[in-house]
């Protein structure tokens, strides 16, 4: 397949065929000089841009993770706001939450690659620490919120917030992977929604009666 040059200043330039470039052929593996000569430039002129490759694939990776986050973290919260809440206002928030992260991810799927499939890279790691950090806090707060007092219950450990946010990243991105198109994402994550809104709270429901029966 033939793609052609990217049109726009210099600097998108590199970025677009660095981007490519790190999708096709991982950060390690990627050319410095096969990215200029896409981008129709010089290495002085990437140099001038970027410090080095890794500050190149910093800047192909920002755009899209921040947005990522965005999207992700709009998403857990609305998952996990409505557990207590009716069946009509989950499914709501879960079909706005579901289309919006599909969206995003295929608008974005080329830089998307690069992020998902070089996790090895520091800046990548950097990423997923921070926005596992964010949404462990997000999860606590929410559950906190909807079942107050569970964090003292004897169930509820310093495991249980990291793993249902592990439960859900990963999930999340394995559907994003595997489909192949926004319609093809949609419908699964309706369905991790419902699998962890359930799973949430069958755990409280849990914890709950074997609390009862000590008593």
């Amino acid at each position: 397949m033939v793609i052609s040059q990217p049109r726009g200043t210099t600097k998108d330039n590199l970025i677009a065929a660095a981007t490519i470039e790190f999708a096709n052929k991982g950060y390690a593996h990627a050319s410095l000089r096969e990215i200029c000569s896409r981008a129709g430039v010089t290495t002085g002129a990437l140099y001038f841009f970027f410090k080095s490759k890794d500050d190149l694939f910093r800047q192909v990776i920002a755009p899209f993770a921040s947005e990522l986050s965005k999207v992700l973290t709009t998403y857990f919260a609305n998952v996990t706001a409505f557990i207590g809440d009716t069946e009509e206002g989950a499914e709501n928030t879960a079909d706005e939450a579901a289309r919006g992260i599909a969206s995003t991810y295929f608008e974005n799927r080329l830089a998307a690659r690069v992020l998902l499939n070089n996790r090895e890279h520091p800046a990548s790691r950097e990423y997923f620490d921070s926005l596992d950090a964010t949404l462990n806090k997000l999860v606590a707060d929410l559950i906190a919120q909807t079942h107050p007092g569970v964090e003292e219950s004897e169930g509820f450990d310093d495991l249980y917030v990291p793993w249902v946010t592990l439960i859900q990243t990963e999930g999340v991105m394995m559907i994003l992977d595997k489909a192949a198109t926004p319609e093809d994402a949609y419908f699964p994550l309706r369905q991790m929604a419902a699998f962890v809104r359930g799973g949430i709270g069958s755990v409280f429901e849990l914890q709950q009666k074997q609390e009862e029966g000590r008593k």
